[in-house]
């Protein structure tokens, strides 16, 4: 009787394990970058728009491209990348800064190896993004938390978990 309650209790875990693992599966970079598109384009605040448009141009530029950017290509990163620095130089609260800091320097490295990580930068980098997973993580507002989600899964899949 005891033998028969363990299988049917292992029968039953083994589908919940199996689901538990696929749910846990990180989405596909268009996956990510549509949540953002369409997440963004209901954002309201200018401020907060601008530097989401701008992060989408840079994902839409390095996501086109599997090895090393063009001199174009990091032309066009250069443009959005400033303009996020600009604008996070005015962001107050410290946790939205916080994120947005590291998520430039992410771009950074990106832009400065050309997209094609040393392993002294995929280090730094992984770094950088435990930061973003440990503030996204304290993010209560929905639609914020679903944008820096699917942000932080894209860098996942460019760096490495």
């Amino acid at each position: 009787m005891k033998l028969v309650s363990a299988l049917l209790a292992l029968l039953v875990a083994l589908p919940a394990a199996s689901a538990a693992q696929t749910a846990q599966a990180a989405p596909s970079s268009k996956t990510s970058l549509d949540q953002i598109k369409s997440n963004v384009a209901t954002a309201t605040a200018g401020a907060e728009k601008e530097r989401w448009t701008a992060n989408i141009e840079l994902w839409d530029v390095k996501l086109a491209q599997s090895g090393k950017l063009s001199a174009a290509e990091l032309g066009m990163m250069k443009t959005s990348l400033d303009l996020i620095k600009s604008n996070v130089a005015n962001v107050l609260y410290a946790p939205e800064k916080q994120r947005w800091e590291a998520n430039i320097a992410l771009w950074q490295a990106t832009f400065d190896n050309a997209g094609q990580f040393s392993p002294a930068a995929v280090t730094t980098m992984k770094g950088l993004l435990a930061v973003i997973r440990a503030n996204v993580a304290k993010i209560t507002e929905m639609t914020e938390k679903e944008r820096w989600e699917a942000n932080r899964d894209l860098w996942a899949g460019v760096i490495g978990k």
